[in-house]
């Protein structure tokens, strides 16, 4: 059998990295599922409302120092897209609860406007 090689403290890091991946994906797609849409909207309206402004004059947008403000968030996105791709390779118990538990929290939770 493949447990009677496996020692103690083995075992148990490997339940830990389970434990955790199910706690972690499970919050992330619940947070995924109920606040998902309502970031979009945030970002999608403040975006028309910006380029309407800017359309008629009120406001002048300067494009490249946005761009340049933007760039620390869009990198540290990236990093942290990179980080989850390198934990989910490395930590295959991790990833083996993580992202079943994902599509469960995402799936089990009711969106906002949904009442009982």
């Amino acid at each position: 059998m493949i447990v009677e090689n496996i020692d103690s403290t083995t075992l148990i890091n490997i339940l830990g990295q389970i434990s955790f991946g199910l706690i972690v994906g499970y919050l992330f797609g619940f947070l995924l599922k109920r606040y998902g849409a309502t970031i979009a909207l945030i970002i999608g309206v403040t975006f028309v409302v910006v380029e309407v402004l800017s359309y008629y004059g009120i406001v002048t947008v300067n494009w490249s120092n946005l761009q340049d403000g933007i760039s620390p968030v869009s990198n540290f996105f990236a990093q942290l897209g990179d980080n989850l791709g390198t934990l989910l390779t490395k930590n295959v118990a991790f990833a083996v609860a993580f992202v079943p538990s994902v599509i469960i929290g995402f799936r089990q939770t009711r969106p906002p406007h949904v009442k009982k």
